[in-house]
């Protein structure tokens, strides 16, 4: 018998995106856009989490081989809780739920490299490096 391991659940998720690009001075590509995400779980009919984000994006080709793409992205996360007592954020004065707020920009940079003019077989090909930060506020609550 294994014990220990949480029970198998269901989750109803909704969400959406909304974006433009435009192109500026032939040479950037610059997006903006917003998202909106919420994760239900079905046995409970409450909300687990829900996200809201807005973000700018310029892709900027230096060359017909070389493109920078640098970002921001703001995000703004409602996330409920089990009010319980193994949680880090048990309040017995609360209900069955706590909620918390959490918020974060993140940025990011990328450069990319064509190869293929280097030879035919790597058409098609690329080489990035990049930084950005992978965040998610669940982490700082999870128990």
């Amino acid at each position: 018998m294994i014990t220990g391991r949480p029970s198998p659940r269901s989750w109803e998720t909704h969400g959406g995106n909304i974006k433009d690009e435009f192109t500026l001075f032939e040479n950037h590509q610059i997006t903006v856009g917003a998202d909106h995400q919420q994760k239900k779980a079905l046995e409970k009919s409450s909300k687990e989490n829900e996200s809201y984000a807005g973000f700018i994006q310029d892709k900027w080709s230096i060359t017909p081989s070389i493109v920078f793409t640098g970002g921001l992205r703001y995000e703004y996360w409602n996330i409920w809780f089990a009010n319980k007592e193994e949680r880090i954020y048990y309040d017995p004065s609360e209900g069955s739920f706590l909620k918390k707020d959490y918020n974060q920009v993140i940025p990011k940079a990328f450069l990319t490299c064509a190869l293929d003019k280097l030879s035919e077989s790597l058409r098609d090909t690329s080489v990035s490096i990049g930084v950005s930060t992978i965040w998610t506020p669940i982490s700082y609550c999870a128990h």
